[in-house]
């Protein structure tokens, strides 16, 4: 109605119509879409889910994320004909188990979302989370994956392997946390950054190292900090503020 009387107004005005005017005489109903029901695991995301097994997470983000799923609506065009909106799938809300003092979990009609409390690695063992501020693992090589995205939280990893024939970190890995030990020797190209940084074997000539405290038993790599302590060094590159080389 408001259209044609503007419409009418104008010719009353004018006289005629100066251009194509455009009467809306009925609009369709448009149907909602079904919400389906899913889990997001956030803490997985830019992630390698088929090789990382080390995952940093940092305090007030969301671990995880249960989506509720919400049956549509049916639409209706003008013609008077409906359009369906199928009937939403089947969801079952999996039970995940968590520690209180790690963990938080907030819902609302929508969803259900799963937050970290602190800095950590999560850690999860069947369908318990939590969130872990030291980890010890054997290696770090193709198996667990790169570690990556802890370097600013308050975190610590050690590395245990320390057979003199074997490498701790493998080649071409790379390692970012906050504090790292790593008991034995680490690979061809591989690329460490931390804060504070302790290798008790020896680095490869092609390893890259950046840390702002760093001791290494025996250097052949490059290493870039503020204050670094080497027991001996084997045609290594150093770069540092404040560097302390026992053996040459």
């Amino acid at each position: 109605d408001n259209d044609i009387e503007k419409i009418t107004a104008k010719v009353r005005v004018l006289g005629q119509l100066e251009h194509e005017e455009t009467v809306r005489l009925c609009r369709g109903i448009d149907p909602i879409e079904n919400i389906e029901g899913k889990v997001i695991y956030h803490y997985l995301k830019n992630r390698d889910k088929r090789h990382e097994l080390l995952f940093p997470i940092k305090k007030d983000e969301i671990l995880i994320e249960i989506v509720k799923p919400v049956q549509g609506k049916n639409g209706r065009d003008c013609r008077g004909k409906i359009i369906k909106i199928p009937k939403v799938k089947e969801f079952n809300i999996p039970t995940i188990n968590f520690n209180p003092k790690e963990i938080k979990k907030e819902e609302d009609e929508k969803r259900i979302v799963f937050i970290a409390l602190r800095d950590g690695y999560v850690y999860k063992d069947g369908d318990f989370y939590t969130i872990k501020d030291e980890m010890e693992i054997k290696q770090i090589n193709i198996k667990t994956g790169n570690v990556r995205g802890a370097k600013d939280a308050n975190v610590k990893l050690e590395v245990k392997e320390n057979n003199a024939l074997k490498e701790a970190i493998a080649d071409n890995m790379i390692v970012e946390t906050t504090e790292l030990i790593v008991r034995g020797n680490v690979g061809k190209s591989a690329k460490i950054v931390a804060k504070k940084l302790q290798i008790n074997g020896q680095t490869h000539q092609k390893a890259k190292i950046y840390a702002n405290n760093a001791f290494i038993n025996v250097h052949k790599g490059y290493i870039e900090g503020k204050e670094i302590e080497i027991n001996r060094l084997e045609s290594g590159m150093v770069k540092g503020k404040k560097v302390k080389i026992i053996k040459l």
